[in-house]
């Protein structure tokens, strides 16, 4: 069923080479890596964007904010006094004299005006620098996210031509590594057909053995046992090749065994 083949191509690491399954555990463990940098990369930039957006909010509540539309009331009323300081200059000296405490004290917030500009543009220059700062590091960190995830899609390099050679040496991809398991796959299954068919072959004849040895008591036909023996020869020479089958089946399945419990098939699952 499609099911069993899916699970069945998911065990290919257990035929691997200890080179392949070096470099396929290094890849995953390089792809957990960089998805776990990327993880903290992307909630480095979401708290700095609630950074942000919370130093907006504290901008927009600030004193400076208020400040600001404050200055914008003062700067009016400084427009108004230098009006009313070139009417007085223009007033007769009894005028001046009696506008003089008013001039002075028009002239005195003036200053006191003029220090709160600077005050006000130098706190506005750093918060500008801070804002500038952070969104700086916004860039980097994005430019390094993206830098990483083209990193991470290249863990998995495209299907080529390899032999079994190259495949042995670590330099499959993993679909070629999936095609090597379901070829090994298939070289089991036919193991397993040999053996069936040696084993249906092996009770025919001692079935014919028995059937032989009955007609050489009842006959004493000299030919019919030169018969027999030679079916027993072909029969100890089919023993000795499924013998042989069997070891080497058991061989490849304890393989088998031994690489699943080394191996975790989870990517190859997921490739499925």
């Amino acid at each position: 069923s499609r099911i069993g083949a899916s699970r069945s191509t998911t065990r290919i690491q257990g035929l691997n080479d200890p080179h392949i399954r070096e470099r396929f555990d290094e890849c995953k463990e390089k792809n957990e890596r960089l998805k776990t940098e990327v993880d903290e990369m992307q909630e480095e930039v979401n708290r700095l964007k609630e950074r942000i957006d919370q130093l907006e909010i504290e901008l927009g509540n600030s004193p400076l904010k208020k400040k600001a539309s404050k200055l914008q009331k003062i700067n009016e009323q400084i427009n108004i006094a230098h009006e009313e300081i070139r009417e007085f200059d223009s007033s007769a000296d009894e005028k001046l004299a009696k506008n003089n405490e008013k001039y002075r004290d028009l002239l005195v917030k003036e200053q006191e005006y003029d220090e709160f500009l600077k005050g006000f543009d130098q706190q506005k220059q750093t918060l500008t620098l801070e804002l500038e700062e952070h969104s700086d590091e916004i860039v980097r960190i994005l430019q390094k996210i993206s830098a990483n995830i083209g990193q991470t899609a290249a863990i998995e390099p495209s299907v080529t031509a390899l032999d079994m050679d190259e495949l042995l040496q670590g330099k499959g991809s993993l679909e070629e590594l999936q095609e090597l398991y379901v070829r090994l796959q298939d070289e089991m299954q036919s193991l397993d057909d040999k053996e069936i068919r040696l084993n249906s072959e092996m009770e025919k004849m001692e079935r014919r053995m028995l059937e032989m040895a009955e007609q050489a008591e009842s006959f004493g036909d000299v030919d019919r046992i030169a018969m027999e023996a030679e079916e027993k020869i072909r029969y100890k020479s089919q023993m000795k090749k499924l013998e042989m089958l069997k070891e080497e089946n058991a061989r490849r399945r304890a393989e088998i065994e031994e690489r699943e419990k080394e191996t975790n098939y989870e990517p190859l699952k997921a490739e499925v």
